[in-house]
């Protein structure tokens, strides 16, 4: 705390997530709030990123959806890959902000290439379903593939079905159940069914009935 009440950046962006998380001290929304602000005057984009996403999910304060866009683009502005992602998909849907579907993708493609892997996952699902792009589905593969390698659990369900399907790919089905697998494994519910599924069928894999309804 002393850091911070000199100015350090870090230590008020750190001190403030510590308050709204209850990490090691208990919750303290006032503080939280106030050591956040003031990182984010100083240019902080984690502080930037944070003070959006309390206005975003409500927690702390009451949700403020347009307040959380303002911090979520000051944060992108400041390079944060999360609150490019977040800036870009609200676009893409139009929430708290109108929809602009170029914008949105120019901010997703920037924090994909910031390495960011859900940006990447969006604009695979952008390219697949042709919105505000055309269908490319060798491209929604490329993009997925990327942010399933870098172990996005919904992207590895979203490549396993690309596999499982032949879109973008050529049809796999041991691939398929790789991947349907290394999703399962994270807990994501769609790939856990679908390789319940593979299991019963024998897809990619020898059938195994015990194994399918485990």
């Amino acid at each position: 705390e002393r850091a911070a009440e000199s100015g350090t950046i870090e230590a008020q962006t750190m001190l403030g997530v510590r308050y709204w998380l209850g990490l090691d001290i208990p919750v303290d929304g006032k503080k939280a709030l106030a050591w956040l602000r003031k990182a984010s005057e100083q240019e902080s984009s984690l502080a930037t990123l944070a003070l959006g996403l309390i206005h975003y999910t409500g927690d702390l304060i009451p949700k403020d959806t347009a307040g959380a866009m303002r911090f979520f683009k000051q944060a992108a502005d400041l390079g944060s890959p999360q609150a490019q992602t977040m800036l870009g998909a609200a676009m893409i849907h139009g929430e708290g902000l109108p929809q602009d579907l170029a914008t949105g993708r120019q901010w997703l493609t920037k924090a994909a290439d910031n390495g960011d892997a859900y940006a990447k996952l969006v604009l695979g699902i952008l390219s697949l379903e042709g919105v505000g792009t055309p269908k490319d589905e060798q491209a929604a593969f490329r993009w997925i593939q990327q942010a399933a390698e870098q172990g996005e659990p919904d992207a590895q369900a979203q490549l396993a079905i690309l596999y499982d399907y032949g879109r973008g790919v050529e049809k796999d089905p041991a691939e398929a159940l790789r991947w349907y697998r290394k999703a399962a494994e994270k807990g994501n519910a769609s790939a856990q069914t679908n390789l319940g599924v593979a299991y019963s069928r024998g897809q990619g894999v020898a059938q195994d009935k015990a194994e399918a309804v485990r």
